[in-house]
């Protein structure tokens, strides 16, 4: 099979990256594949992207860049999903990912007029995911790692929405049944997302039992996990 090109679209702080790993080391790890089955491309250091017919499959990481900053590495990489989408290449965005593979297809991506989404959040399965060849696996409701402040306000015109939580109604979606977004981090574990708990306590609250409870809440789930392995299995299904 050809590899699957991971987009590798920032990278996470020191401190984390010391003990923990970067956010391509926890995508793999996470899709149950050997890193030899991925090429893994850095475009924040503006490393330009193998030609669509050289890959299975796309994965695109989170970042700590905002969409709305528009970088050149960026706008850039629009266009590339435009051709990869032309020839049916499965995609899934992350976070980051998620929305700008939104922002590629004419969504609007700001940010979140809920704040901070950050810890373990619930989400929500639409009916639209039933069906869904990547969600539908997946129970109606389980948790999963979050940690954003933008978030896409609008969908493309043609994607379906499949889930939400409390503070985001945009939380996945599906174009084309070839492309899927989703905001929340399934790569995740408890030990990532209480980093950055701790790393954005001064956003959340002045009350440290507020830390504190969403630190506690931060336990193991294996369905994001169970999501990057359905992914990789629509990839080497074609």
């Amino acid at each position: 099979m050809k590899p699957i090109l991971l987009i590798k679209a920032g990278t996470t702080f020191d401190a984390l990256k010391k003990t923990a790993g970067d956010f391509d080391d926890w995508i793999i790890a996470a899709s149950g594949k050997l890193r030899r089955d991925f090429i893994v491309t850095p475009v924040y250091d503006n490393i330009l992207l193998p030609q669509p017919d050289f890959i299975s499959g796309v994965i695109i990481s989170g970042s700590h860049a905002n969409v709305t900053e528009k970088l050149h590495w960026m706008e850039r990489i629009l266009y590339w999903f435009n051709s990869a989408a032309k020839r049916n290449v499965p995609m899934l965005g992350i976070c980051f990912g998620h929305q700008l593979l939104a922002r590629a297809f004419g969504g609007k991506v700001d940010y979140n007029p809920e704040g901070l989404e950050i810890g373990t959040s619930e989400i929500h399965l639409m009916a639209s995911a039933r069906n869904d060849l990547l969600f539908k696996h997946l129970p109606s409701r389980f948790p999963a790692f979050t940690s954003h402040e933008q978030t896409v306000l609008k969908l493309p015109t043609e994607a379906e929405n499949l889930a939400f939580s409390e503070k985001d109604k945009h939380h996945a979606f599906c174009l084309n049944e070839r492309i899927w977004g989703v905001q929340f981090h399934p790569e995740f574990t408890g030990q990532i997302s209480n980093a950055y708990i701790t790393r954005h306590k001064n956003q959340l609250t002045a009350d440290p039992k507020e830390t504190s409870r969403l630190t506690t809440s931060c336990k193991e789930t294996e369905w994001g996990k169970l999501l990057l392995k359905q992914f990789v299995k629509i990839v080497e299904n074609g």
